[in-house]
């Protein structure tokens, strides 16, 4: 009988974090499908030029316990129906992290500044082409946020859910087992009384 209670919670506890992992995926959904798709003008775009332009640096994580005010930074600012010269966020699944860049380096640690300059350059300069031909580009809009991208992964998606309902089901199955042992027993026991 412990050996069933055990495995109940345990399977129990196990659907529960599962559970919360599946209600993010369920909100980044609801945020891929509730972005608008719109056309954006470029109206400017900045980055990281050298290692003195404090003015386009974030801060990256270097090691444990360590930050530095050294990480590139590039920005795309757009502009849609009703949004003036915004900075864009990269992707509409990440519009819960806080980004103070469209493009930023993370973690800075052991890598060298002029391959992280020219990362940030190399991931602008698209958009900077795309300026100076005034061409515009699909963005998003979410909730007076504009993004570059609203990637979601529906087959992840549809696979999650699929084995969180058999969770689901097999913890509804150990519980009436639990409950039809414990009615056999208690039932087999006042017979015997």
């Amino acid at each position: 009988m412990a050996d069933r209670t055990n495995c109940f919670f345990g399977t129990g506890f196990f659907a529960f974090f599962f559970g919360i992992f599946f209600l993010t995926l369920l909100i980044q959904q609801d945020n891929a499908i509730s972005a608008s798709k719109q056309e954006c003008s470029i109206e400017r775009v900045t980055y990281t030029r050298n290692i003195t332009d404090r003015e386009n640096m974030v801060r990256c994580d270097c090691g444990k316990n360590c930050w530095l005010d050294e990480g590139t930074c590039g920005k795309v600012f757009l502009s849609t129906k009703g949004i003036i010269n915004q900075m864009a966020l990269p992707d509409v699944k990440d519009s819960n992290l806080g980004f103070e860049c469209t493009f930023q380096e993370k973690r800075c640690k052991e890598v060298l500044r002029s391959l992280a300059l020219e990362k940030v350059k190399q991931e602008t300069q698209p958009y900077i082409d795309l300026m100076d031909s005034n061409s515009t580009i699909d963005c998003y809009v979410l909730d007076g946020n504009v993004y570059l991208d609203n990637t979601f992964d529906s087959g992840l998606f549809i696979a999650i859910t699929i084995v969180f309902t058999l969770f689901l089901c097999c913890c509804a199955g150990i519980g009436c087992c639990m409950c039809c042992d414990e009615r056999t027993s208690s039932s087999s026991t006042s017979h015997m009384v």
